[in-house]
């Protein structure tokens, strides 16, 4: 249903954002061609079964509709190998190809690589291979997700860039779409944690 298409939008689009934020930014800079590969990068494969997928997406979608049940039903821990099984299953994600994007969470640290086809900026056969550290919290009731650290090609990304991006919630993108609303409406707060991210619901009425 939409609240996966929801998730898989927050967790791909996040990182999404952070590269085509700054493939706009470094076109215009006429610097692209230092950051930009002609092979994409051979990131981790995301091995599943369909009866995983199914109960994954079950499982989500039950957390966020059974609002009847006690306390401890509030919240969602998720690893980062269900995180990337939720991304790789939906449809929209396929749409950029295999093994484009992986999550991975160390303690408290959201990590994720890319390697991001550019077609669709009018780049064929070039990619922006990247790695970034993110930070995801709830603050004023409302989403966040910036970024911590970025590397590009395997290089830091220069200190003018990553300051300018640090300052952008990646979420703010999608913040007017409803189906996105009313998925993060329901949030009272998101941390990553012991090797997982976990979402606490607001109480019930």
């Amino acid at each position: 249903g939409c609240l996966i298409g929801c998730l898989g939008v927050c967790a791909a689009g996040f990182i999404v954002l952070i590269a085509g934020g700054y493939f706009v930014y470094s076109q215009a800079k006429n610097v692209m061609e230092k950051y930009v590969a002609t092979t994409p990068a051979d990131l981790p494969a995301v091995t599943y079964t369909q009866e995983e997928a199914d109960a994954l997406e079950q499982r989500f979608t039950a957390f966020f509709t059974d609002t009847g049940a006690g306390e401890a039903s509030r919240v969602l821990e998720l690893t980062d190998h269900e995180i990337n099984v939720l991304i790789a299953s939906r449809p929209e994600a396929q749409s950029f190809g295999d093994s484009w994007i992986h999550v991975d969470i160390e303690g408290d640290q959201l990590n994720g690589e890319i390697s991001l086809p550019l077609i669709n900026f009018g780049w064929p056969d070039r990619y922006l291979n990247a790695s970034v550290g993110l930070k995801a919290q709830v603050i004023n009731e409302e989403l966040s997700v910036t970024v911590q650290s970025a590397n590009i090609k395997g290089e830091p990304l220069p200190a003018i860039y990553l300051d300018a991006i640090k300052e952008e919630n990646l979420v703010a993108e999608i913040d007017q779409d409803p189906e996105y609303r009313e998925f993060a409406a329901q949030i009272q707060d998101l941390t990553i944690e012991d090797d997982r991210l976990k979402i606490t619901l607001k109480p019930g009425d």
